[in-house]
């Protein structure tokens, strides 16, 4: 597209300005309003989406997203969270939609209305060069911005002429993900469901053997669903029942162990080995046939419990033996 030189050099007067924000944004982003969990992406407005942009009359528009961002949070319930930390950190100019609770879509239409706010640095982050420059800044979802990567340049910035029934594909994925993620949001009363209220035999072990051991304390982590399943797995192969090894743990936690290795950094997996071993004499036999039919199954038996255990070494392997 040929821009006229007037446009291109009022642009890159613009741009120098708005890539020290750029730099000063990210930096205050970075430290106080993003973590781990979150995303966050900036991009600087190219001279050609300027001069279109300059092209749609709506004066206010062009400069408030020559830079823009976005902070990707993991689901809707998170938003707030975001909002707040922009707010303390940034000085709020205005937002759109004004208000979270209206919109201005038809409930049948599934256009682009993701939540941006118009923000300007705070007093100790601007300079004379950036002091009073609003910037764009959006709050998404990880749904949402699957979206938007998935569907930007088919809806905004298309090599051809979009056909209806390249839009329509797009719009019907956008309702499609902003179903899953009300699902999301509110997981918690759509599962009390009469049509979901069900469960399972791996479900129901996985509740008792969590209730048993949160009478105890015991600290399952973060991967909680994997730990249980390590243990159930571990206890079927070997051949015994959660109800029979809980018993044995809970008496050797009345004397002093079971439980209480905790202080050793003994997990609850090698609590439960401990246990069997300490109860069943034949344990070692018992899991030395199994390893007959699946002989890469050896247990991990980290050196503190192969210290306390050195039977262990027949049936189990050291992480360092990997």
């Amino acid at each position: 597209m040929k821009i006229p030189h007037s446009i291109v050099a009022q642009y890159e007067a613009f741009i120098d300005k708005y890539g020290l924000l750029a730099s000063s944004v990210k930096e205050v982003m970075n430290r106080d309003v993003k973590n781990e969990r979150w995303l966050y992406l900036y991009r600087l407005k190219s001279i050609e989406s300027f001069y279109v942009k300059a092209q749609t009359r709506r004066w206010s528009a062009v400069k408030e997203d020559i830079f823009a961002c976005t902070i990707v949070v993991e689901n809707a319930s998170q938003i707030l969270d975001a909002i707040k930390l922009l707010k303390n950190f940034f000085v709020l100019q205005y937002r759109r939609p004004e208000d979270s609770g209206f919109t201005k879509k038809r409930p049948d239409s599934f256009v682009f209305d993701d939540l941006r706010l118009y923000l300007t640095l705070k007093e100790r982050d601007s300079n004379p060069e950036t002091e009073n420059l609003v910037f764009e800044c959006q709050v998404k979802t990880f749904l949402q911005h699957a979206w938007s990567i998935a569907t930007h340049d088919l809806i905004y910035k298309p090599k051809e002429l979009v056909d209806w029934a390249s839009a329509r594909v797009a719009y019907q994925v956008k309702a499609m993900l902003e179903h899953a993620e009300v699902a999301i949001s509110e997981v918690e009363s759509i599962s009390n469901s009469m049509l979901l209220s069900l469960t399972n035999n791996d479900y129901e072990s996985r509740m008792a053997i969590s209730n048993d051991l949160r009478e105890f304390n015991v600290d399952l982590g973060e991967n909680i669903n994997r730990v249980l399943d390590n243990i159930i797995s571990l206890l079927k192969n070997w051949g015994y029942s959660w109800n029979q090894v809980w018993e044995w743990v809970k008496q050797d936690t009345a004397k002093g162990d079971g439980c209480g290795l905790k202080q050793l950094r003994f997990s609850i997996y090698e609590i439960v080995i401990d246990s069997i071993l300490g109860h069943d004499t034949n344990s070692i036999s018992k899991y030395k046939k199994y390893l007959q039919r699946f002989p890469e199954q050896q247990i991990l038996v980290p050196t503190e419990l192969m210290d306390v255990h050195p039977e262990l070494e027949a049936i189990g392997k050291n992480v360092s033996s990997f």
